[in-house]
């Protein structure tokens, strides 16, 4: 996990403990800056090099150090970056040399289980650092419980940052992280913090599709590049629906308002795009959203009209998808029907569901099978009345096909009214 603060972490950079003193922070500052006037290097255990769940760390030069020993300036900073570094004990420091060094050969399972032997704060703290590090969130469920006991204003600080670059907890499977903490002051903050995150994101989205909205976008690339960056935070809603309740008014509100307007700038792309695929592609996105608009609402029939209006951009129409659906169902049925009468033509026959209700399993001749001639015949008359059916629907599509233009008229003459107006605006 590629926690920030724990990636770009100026102590590293520095080679100092989280909870190391000003003087000691100065001391190793000279040192590292003498050595780098000259040219001369040198090896910090705390740079930890060698360690597979950080990234690589370059040469250290003086800018370097000038930049690491700004960004620790303020009290407020400093703290904040050393929620998220290593800590030693006084007590056990040999055994942190120790461990340090193994974390520097990448042996993180050996250094592990020396910490594991430990109950003190680092040993604890440094323990839920590695987790993180792994995104092994049992680890850190339980880690994290035993660093803060209790202080859940320094928990609140470091999970947040925690769950903002967590897949899982950004996932719409957020709540099973929840299942980790087995104590309910951890496990009802936790849940806030996630519904928190997953608000973000979706009022971030909310806002930057407003923005979009009501301006007038020619550069069809990039609309397609912001609606699916928006597209790929809808779990989000999802998230908020698993810990909050589908009908619960947060839900409900995001659901509604992140769908509705994803799907009007999916129409606003495929209506100005002649690219019959690109048409399709934001057609089929919108008939995945129009659900969490609502079944009923008045947005959600204003969708499913625009919608239509994409199909038929691509020669494909709502009540033509429609009248195929029906043509794959009746032959289904004529399968059906047909199986039915070979199976059921004889009363005599006992029926598989029967055998299983009554547990008897009997072998029964298929020759004893008879065929209902009339409901097949009934079933070949209704498919040859089909054809008529068909072109009578045809026929009612092409009046309604008269319908949709006019409207698709009316969209175009208020699009005109709506660029003149941002022209003369902009003049």
């Amino acid at each position: 996990m590629n926690v920030p603060q724990i990636v770009n972490n100026p102590l590293r950079v520095l080679g100092v403990y989280a909870n190391s003193t000003l003087r000691e922070i100065e001391q190793n500052k000279a040192q590292l800056r003498a050595f780098a006037r000259v040219g001369q290097k040198v090896e910090l255990p705390l740079w930890l090099k060698g360690l597979s769940l950080l990234p690589p760390m370059p040469d250290i030069t003086e800018e370097m150090l000038t930049q690491a020993q700004s960004q620790i300036s303020l009290q407020e900073d400093r703290e904040d970056y050393a929620r998220f570094w290593f800590e030693k004990d006084e007590s056990f420091a040999q055994e942190d040399e120790k461990v340090f060094s193994l974390l520097s050969k990448d042996k993180v399972r050996k250094a592990r289980k020396l910490w594991e032997q430990r109950t003190d704060h680092a040993a604890m703290k440094n323990l839920l650092l590695l987790a993180v590090m792994e995104s092994d969130w049992k680890k850190i469920a339980e880690y994290s419980s035993k660093s803060f006991e209790g202080n859940e204003w320094e928990f609140a600080f470091f999970m947040n940052e925690v769950i903002k670059a967590s897949v899982e907890a950004n996932s719409s499977r957020s709540h099973w992280l929840l299942s980790y903490f087995k104590q309910e002051q951890w496990k009802t903050a936790m849940k806030e913090y996630l519904i928190g995150n997953h608000k973000r994101v979706l009022e971030a989205d909310i806002e930057k599709m407003k923005k979009i909205y009501n301006s007038y976008c020619d550069d069809l690339p990039l609309l397609k590049k912001d609606i699916r960056e928006v597209a790929e935070d809808f779990g989000h809603v999802n998230g908020l629906k698993y810990l909050c309740g589908e009908e619960s008014v947060m839900t409900l509100y995001y659901s509604t308002t992140t769908g509705n307007l994803l799907c009007q700038l999916l129409f606003t792309y495929g209506y100005r795009n002649e690219d019959k695929e690109e048409v399709r592609w934001a057609s089929n996105l919108m008939e995945q959203l129009i659900p969490y608009v609502g079944v009923d609402s008045n947005d959600s029939k204003n969708l499913l009209l625009h919608k239509e209006i994409l199909d038929t951009r691509v020669g494909k129409s709502f009540r033509e998808t429609m009248s195929g659906c029906m043509l794959y169902l009746i032959w289904v049925i004529f399968i059906l029907a047909m199986v039915r009468a070979c199976t059921h033509g004889d009363s005599s026959y006992d029926s598989p569901m029967t055998r299983d209700r009554l547990k008897r399993y009997k072998y029964v001749d298929p020759s004893t099978y008879t065929i209902d001639f009339e409901k097949m015949q009934k079933q070949i008359e209704y498919q040859k009345n089909y054809d008529s059916l068909v072109n009578v629907i045809i026929n009612k599509e092409k009046e309604e096909q008269k319908q949709l233009e006019e409207i698709v008229k009316d969209i175009n003459i208020q699009q005109m009214i709506i660029d003149k107006h941002q022209s003369d605006s902009i003049k």
